[in-house]
């Protein structure tokens, strides 16, 4: 009788010991994949402000035609100084659908909902402020970066947020 209560005590344990590791992997898992779509948000959200400006464009004067644009950048051409951007391409940048803004900074909008949003640092407003793209950003992560237009401060925004599926 003995013999036959600890092998079913044996058993018990083992079948404890299975549903707990089961449950901790399926937690692990769970936040393991909360981080990786955090990265991912990460990740683009600091490619496309660095692209926005850092770089001109190509072609370089890609505003002056915005259906010829095939990388699209913020930055004044031939300009020593970081994070300067040209007030035409700003203004230029609205132009462009959302869908293919989204497809020349190397975002899916399938994967991403985005939002780009520029406003002047000490002004109430300027003809150069915009907000582009989705306006329901809940859990978004954003990078920001102080850019110079024209002499004047202005903050640009950029907000990523994973689409959630279900």
């Amino acid at each position: 009788m003995s013999a036959d209560f600890d092998v079913l005590s044996a058993f018990m344990i083992l079948f404890l010991a299975l549903i707990l590791s089961f449950m901790v992997s399926v937690n692990v898992s769970t936040y393991t994949n909360l981080f990786l779509n955090e990265i991912d948000e990460q990740s683009a959200a600091l490619h496309v402000i660095e692209q926005l400006c850092l770089h001109p464009g190509v072609p370089i004067s890609w505003e002056n035609n915005v259906s010829s644009v095939e990388l699209v950048g913020l930055a004044l051409p031939n300009c020593s100084s970081p994070y300067t951007l040209s007030p035409i391409k700003v203004r230029a940048l609205p132009r462009l659908s959302s869908s293919n803004l989204l497809r020349l900074l190397g975002v899916s909008d399938s994967r991403f909902k985005v939002q780009i949003s520029l406003e002047p640092l000490f002004r109430d407003s300027s003809d150069l402020a915009f907000k582009l793209g989705d306006a329901n950003l809940r859990e978004a992560f954003t990078a920001s970066r102080v850019v110079s237009i024209s002499g004047e401060l202005f903050v640009l925004r950029v907000s990523v947020e994973r689409v959630r599926s279900g």
